[in-house]
């Protein structure tokens, strides 16, 4: 949704939103951990470092 948000044409308070909107899930992902599940339900034995 925000991909589509040209520089000049956000105010203040909204890029503060949007910032804190990809900051929240991008925090909600790291916790989540997909990848491992991933890795297990694929059968694939490395993992990165």
């Amino acid at each position: 949704m925000a991909g589509g948000m040209g520089g000049e044409c956000i105010r203040p308070h909204q890029e503060a939103l949007i910032d804190t909107m990809f900051e929240r899930a991008n925090a909600a992902i790291l916790n989540l951990d997909p990848v491992n599940p991933l890795h297990e339900a694929t059968g694939l034995t490395s993992k990165r470092d």
